[in-house]
């Protein structure tokens, strides 16, 4: 029933309890009913209190684009969403807050931006300078996160989101 109340919250069509019951065996067919499924999905809905507006990282994604200055960055944004989704594949994840897997995609992100668009010769300024570097390997630009302001706004440093990364 929590798939079909997900799908109901996130997807434009509304899924067909009968539709949703064809799927299963014969021996569950037998346990399940739609009056069954209605019931069950209310009695959720009550011990919930109808308040399904939980955050999740895309929220707390926007906000921290806004704050790096990288809100008018198409690329950047839909790099840091693909790494927010490839997250929910790992249940480990789980344990952070949506806010620290949001900030640690987003610094992911930037860095491989950066790195891209400095390889490509098209950067203007000196992203990696202060990166520790060991033969070619260049380690990440943790500075744009690393600073008083950031952490003002964000409410984390990179100790708090560093094991997220």
């Amino acid at each position: 029933i929590s798939m079909l109340m997900s799908a109901k919250l996130e997807q434009p069509i509304s899924p067909s309890f009968a539709r949703m019951i064809n799927l299963l065996t014969d021996e569950e067919k037998a346990l399940t009913s739609k009056a069954k499924l209605i019931d069950l999905e209310s009695r959720i809905l009550i011990v919930l209190g109808f308040d399904f507006n939980f955050p999740g990282p895309i929220q707390f994604l926007e906000r921290y684009l806004r704050i790096l200055d990288y809100d008018q960055n198409k690329t950047i944004f839909d790099m840091s969403f693909q790494i927010c989704k490839f997250q929910l594949n790992d249940s480990s994840f789980l344990n952070h807050h949506p806010s620290k897997v949001a900030a640690s995609s987003l610094i992911l992100a930037i860095n491989i931006f950066e790195w891209d668009f400095e390889k490509r010769g098209k950067s203007t300024k000196n992203f990696f300078g202060n990166c520790k570097r060991n033969g070619a390997l260049v380690g990440m630009n943790l500075d744009i996160w690393n600073n008083e302001n950031v952490q003002r706004l964000t409410g984390y440093s990179m100790e708090d989101i560093k094991e997220c990364l």
